[in-house]
């Protein structure tokens, strides 16, 4: 077992093989464990890490509830690269580990992250699409947003506009004062999303993905999942089981259509999206949103999968061989993907 310590809190992870670094996160049902098929696929060629996010696994179950943000985790996300001397690496993720990807690869772009697969995501179609100017673009490195909580100014910034450190460490103290005061005032601990500004307020603010799941019951989405017969729901049940039902809630509650599809459309590194189209917690993105999503300046391909539901990396016998090939070839465009994503039926 190998773990760091992230602002006082502990994030479990695992690591297998040598050479170039790979990093998968898992979603919101189960842990690491789930990706150990991948890591074995891979660890010949690569080194393979697998985090628990947190609240899931052995990382901490904090009682903070902002700890479980999407921005949170993936700032948790730049630590651990930034503690294991980590300068980029391919991300795999999948469910809340892809929206957690999206994030860090939105704000530190192929700098960080040279290519991402992304699988079971969230991304719903909000109307308008084909006539749609995205809202969300890439800011400038060091710039800070005032009416985001979560978005911080960088040190080096901070330490060359600031007179001394200890200013410096006052004003982040403020931020986070500020951002513990607005959680407070959202009522019984579990942040709010962000209030979008006027000129957002048009579009439709529906939480679809509360609509998908229903629930934020663990074990009655993995119930939707696999059957209580079937090997994989055994393999999951201990660590749905063992998460912090909060660390899914909060996730939920904060979710912006609009931002994802606007997240993804904005990615310039070259995206695989991979989506079960049997997938009973999520439904594959029609037409309209593959459209969008891949209409931005990275190479995007888009891979709805027949007769598989939530988890291609259970479910699917040839998805680490995927995986190998979504690693080794140079252009994603090329991926042979038809033959390869064939399954067998039961």
């Amino acid at each position: 077992m190998s773990a760091i310590t992230v602002s006082g809190e502990l994030v479990h992870y695992e690591v297998l093989g040598r050479g170039r670094p790979v990093i998968l996160l898992h979603g919101w049902l189960g842990s690491w464990r789930y990706w150990i098929p991948t890591m074995q696929q891979l660890h010949m060629k690569y080194r393979v890490y697998a985090l628990d996010l947190f609240g899931f696994g052995d990382s901490s179950k904090a009682r903070n509830a902002q700890l479980y943000t999407v921005q949170q985790q993936a700032s948790m996300l730049d630590d651990f690269m930034q503690q294991l001397a980590i300068p980029r690496a391919a991300f795999i993720g999948h469910g809340l580990g892809a929206m957690i990807i999206a994030e860090y690869a939105f704000k530190h772009q192929k700098e960080r992250v040279p290519r991402a697969l992304l699988s079971s995501l969230p991304l719903y179609d909000i109307g308008g699409l084909d006539q749609r100017t995205p809202r969300r673009t890439k800011p400038k490195r060091g710039t800070f947003v005032p009416d985001d909580p979560d978005r911080t100014i960088p040190s080096s910034s901070l330490e060359k506009t600031i007179a001394s450190k200890n200013s410096a460490s006052m004003i982040r103290a403020a931020i986070r004062e500020r951002a513990a005061a607005r959680n407070q005032d959202s009522g019984g601990g579990i942040p709010s999303p962000i209030q979008p500004k006027e000129s957002e307020t048009t579009e439709p603010r529906e939480n679809l993905l509360r609509q998908s799941l229903g629930t934020t019951d663990m074990s009655e989405l993995l119930a939707r999942c696999f059957r209580s017969s079937e090997v994989e729901y055994g393999k999951l049940q201990g660590d749905v089981l063992n998460a912090k039902e909060k660390a899914l809630q909060v996730v939920v509650d904060g979710f912006d259509a609009a931002h994802m599809l606007d997240t993804i459309h904005g990615l310039e590194m070259p995206i695989v999206l991979v989506h079960g189209e049997q997938d009973p917690l999520v439904p594959v993105p029609n037409k309209a949103v593959w459209d969008y999503v891949s209409g931005g300046t990275g190479d995007t391909l888009t891979i709805p999968v027949p007769n598989v539901r939530h988890f291609p990396m259970l479910e699917h016998e040839r998805f680490g061989r995927f995986v190998n090939d979504f690693l080794e070839t140079p252009r994603i465009e090329d991926l042979e993907i038809r033959e390869r994503w064939r399954r067998r039926s039961r």
